[in-house]
Parts: structure tokens; sequence; C-alpha cells
């Protein structure tokens, strides 16, 4: 039976959650104050659909010793990030490419350089820590590590960017990269030697 540490109508919400011979991984999470859970990953996306679970839910896997926001969660993350672009996607079948595209996206470290001529710092770093676990290495660079792809973080910053920024963007953990408005001389150039570093 599953044990509740929250409101238990909360808990059983959508139906009771039959027993799970091998219930890992498991997650609590804070509803109304109260801890609730703990719940598969299954019961989570179940919940994801009732609306008690976003990105910003506070939650803890296994136990209750780490608490963070579930956008800082690997699967929680994934989960919500691929259910909630497919409901968009239903919604309105002419949207651009999806933000993820598949269950199960390896995560990769990013490394951000933007030149700055209009935009907000302060903005654009918000969008970039949307995307998961970020520092800041100088004042217009970023490491970001997060479960997507080189294109989808590029399209997740440039619509924060001003008329005359500039973006490039290093997928470390994959040997590429995506800029944004460079101009076609420079673009040409940065490939020129992206792709005679990769063949050598």
């Amino acid at each position: 039976m599953q044990t509740s540490f929250g409101k238990r109508g909360i808990s059983d919400l959508g139906g009771s959650q039959q027993a799970n011979d091998n219930p890992e991984p498991e997650w609590y999470i804070k509803l109304a104050g109260e801890v609730d859970g703990p719940h598969t990953l299954s019961r989570m996306r179940q919940m994801a659909k009732q609306g008690l679970l976003t990105l910003d839910s506070v939650v803890a896997e296994k136990s209750e010793a780490n608490w963070k926001q579930a956008r800082d969660d690997f699967n929680l993350s994934a989960m919500l990030r691929v259910d909630g672009d497919r409901s968009d996607r239903q919604a309105n079948p002419q949207m651009a490419s999806p933000l993820v595209t598949q269950d199960c996206v390896l995560p990769a470290n990013y490394f951000i350089l933007i030149e700055f001529h209009s935009a907000s710092t302060a903005e654009v770093e918000r969008e970039i820590m949307k995307m998961g676990p970020t520092a800041r290495v100088t004042e217009n660079s970023w490491i970001l590590n997060c479960a997507l792809k080189s294109g989808q973080v590029r399209n997740g910053i440039t619509p924060s960017l001003g008329r005359g920024d500039t973006l490039i963007l290093i997928d470390c953990s994959n040997d590429k990269m995506a800029t944004f408005n460079l101009g076609p001389q420079r673009d040409s150039r940065l490939r020129d030697v992206w792709k005679a570093r990769s063949q050598t």
C-alpha cells in the first residue's frame, strides 16, 4: 500500500495506486505545504496531467533529504517537457519543432557565449537557467547542463536576444555547434574551422 506523509485525499486522486514489486525510482512531492509520496514515475506523470506537478514543484527522489525543483531532476524534467510539448503540438499541429523530441535524451554540457548589444543579460540568464543547472563563467558566457539538443537550446535563448546580439553555442558532450546572428562570413569561417578540427 502506498505510504503518504501528506493529505490522503491528494494521494488518492485519480484512483488508488497498485503495489509495485520494483517501485524505484520514487519521488516525494510537497503539495499545499504537506509531503506526499512516495510516487513512481507513472504516478508523477498522472499528477502532472492533473496539474499537481510542474517544473516549479518541490520534489525529492527516494527520500526526503534532498529537496529540489522538478526542473532540476533529470527524469521529471525530461518527462514534463516532453509531455507538455506533446500537448502543445496536439493543440497546434502547425507549431515549430518540439523542444524535446523523444522520451530519453541524454544530458549534455554546453558552453554559451553571447555578444550583447541590446538584450538584457539578466533576462537571457533567466531563460538559460530554466533549461537546467547553470554556472556563469564571465559577464557574457555560461556553462549549462541539460537534456536538450543544441538547436533546442539555441531556440530557447534567441527569443530573448536583441537585434544585434550574437550567440555561439558549443555542445561539449557531442562535439556540435550552433550559432545565431553571426552573419554569413563569420558563421562560414567558424564552421570551416570546426569541420577542419573534427576531421583531423
